[in-house]
């Protein structure tokens, strides 16, 4: 089916997909890790991938950093993803035993938690398949554009220009549908081009359910995260007027009264930015003793070059994220201390 490539405008070029193409000729065992806490992105990207190379005969296991969140386990092949959290050793076997390894949606080593030295393993053919800015150097075949929406586009991208369209299935496409359409809000952001809904719209031709995923990603929530969503916005939702700003803080406890699960706080960040006059959102959370801050905002406001300059962090211009070295209480009073410094960035 020629329908997709009739979209993707040499996106990527030519070269990289004849790599991509010349290393699924040559076949072997696959490993495909996304990066740490990941979401419908991450996990579609992925699980696409890896019924895309089972259909060209080769055997892939999906290592995750960490646990897959609930609202994305209808995906089918979910079920056969190794957890290091759970199963480290089986997670480092397959990585060694693997002859080549897809980063898949980060493009640096230590976006991948726990997994970054397995990851990282000498004598392996390694392959990024990513989006996101300014990719450090990379020992291996990188496929990074900034310009696609998600990692998933990328992968439809990648498939149709290296002549592989054949072997998208159902559940290939559907997995992919799953990260174009998370990543962009629900088509809201990050897909303005015409050819983006073209491309989609020649995905679906596969076969995909676009009101079932919906449905399943956003209509099967449990009670305890519709609960902690509520929590957020009228008990720990901050609005700061004279920079435009919302800030919720999340400590752990909090976020364990209503029985916190991977993925819970997805989404949470993007809900202020529906009050008139806050153009910046943020959203800091812990887990695992590790603070997060989700960072958003609308317009012409950059914050991934906060998140690169004042935290240990980066992303789109829109939508970031960072890490930080300190609790929930003091990472939240560092950022609205840091928050004229943001005001600089705009433009």
């Amino acid at each position: 089916m020629d329908l997709i490539k009739a979209y993707t405008k040499g996106l990527p070029p030519e070269n990289e997909a004849k790599q991509f193409g010349a290393l699924v000729a040559a076949g072997g065992q696959w490993v495909i890790i996304p990066h740490v806490n990941p979401d419908g992105d991450a996990i579609g990207a992925c699980l696409g991938l890896s019924h895309i190379l089972s259909a060209a005969g080769i055997e892939s296991r999906v290592v995750l950093p960490d646990t897959c969140p609930d609202y994305l386990r209808f995906i089918a092949g979910s079920d056969q993803m190794i957890d290091y959290k759970v199963q480290p050793q089986i997670a480092e076997d397959a990585i060694k035993s693997a002859d080549v390894i897809v980063w898949c949606d980060f493009n640096a080593a230590n976006r991948c938690g726990d997994l970054e030295k397995p990851a990282s393993l000498p004598g392996k053919q390694r392959i990024m398949i990513d989006h996101h800015l300014n990719p450090p150097a990379f020992d291996g075949l990188m496929i990074s554009h900034k310009a696609v929406s998600s990692t998933c586009e990328l992968i439809v991208r990648l498939v149709a220009e290296a002549n592989l369209i054949h072997l998208m299935s159902l559940e290939a496409a559907s997995a992919l549908f799953v990260g174009i359409l998370t990543d962009t809000g629900g088509f809201a952001y990050s897909c303005s081009e015409p050819a983006f809904f073209g491309l989609v719209s020649a995905l679906m031709t596969f076969g995909v359910d676009k009101d079932a995923i919906w449905h399943e990603i956003n209509n099967r929530q449990s009670e305890g995260r519709v609960r902690l969503t509520g929590f957020a916005l009228a008990e720990k939702m901050e609005i700061i007027p004279e920079f435009k700003t919302s800030v919720i803080a999340l400590n752990s406890a909090e976020m364990q009264r209503f029985d916190y699960k991977p993925g819970d706080t997805e989404g949470i960040v993007n809900l202020p930015l529906a009050i008139e006059g806050v153009e910046y959102s943020f959203l800091i959370t812990e887990r695992d003793n590790r603070t997060r801050i989700s960072m958003r905002s609308i317009g012409n406001n950059p914050v991934n070059t906060f998140a690169s300059t004042y935290f240990d962090g980066g992303g789109h211009k829109n939508a970031s994220g960072a890490n930080s070295g300190l609790n929930v209480a003091d990472t939240a009073k560092r950022l609205k201390q840091l928050l004229p410094e943001l005001l600089k960035l705009r433009k």
